[in-house]
């Protein structure tokens, strides 16, 4: 995968600060297909931590924190993108892909592999318009004792 990033301005795109972890599960939460998810600040600050993950985030010309892309799972050699999400009445303006673009290029500047799982057709098409290419397809399963 190539970033094609040398013409992009990324002085908009900033990494996510402790002080920002609240407004940014906030934000994620107010996105439909992330309402249910399980960000805490608490998730946020063990990434920070112990170096398994970093977000990246952009505010509008208000300061509003509009979007926001994540990884998970990282390590010295790769990276797993995740909660990929614009604020609801922003979408369609490039946030989601602008961060998306800074993020992969800091890992692939850094050397690391990056993989992400999806199952929503818009990103999907965000995610193959930048350079990532479909290898399968997952499902996730998840099992509750005592059901």
């Amino acid at each position: 995968m190539t970033v094609p990033t040398a013409e992009l301005d990324f002085s908009n795109v900033t990494y996510l600060q402790p002080g920002e972890y609240a407004e940014n599960i906030e934000m994620l939460q107010s996105i439909p297909e992330f309402s249910t998810g399980t960000f805490s600040v608490e998730g946020r600050e063990r990434a920070e931590k112990f170096k398994t993950g970093r977000t990246y985030i952009i505010r509008d010309e208000q300061g509003v924190m509009v979007s926001s892309a994540s990884t998970t799972a990282e390590n010295s050699q790769s990276a797993m993108i995740v909660g990929v999400g614009t604020r609801p009445g922003y979408g369609k303006k490039g946030y989601a892909t602008h961060c998306m673009l800074k993020l992969c290029q800091d890992l692939l500047d850094e050397g690391k592999s990056i993989c992400l799982f999806y199952d929503n057709p818009a990103a999907g098409r965000i995610y193959k318009r930048i350079g990532f290419e479909d290898i399968g397809f997952w499902t996730m399963v998840r099992y509750e004792e005592g059901k």
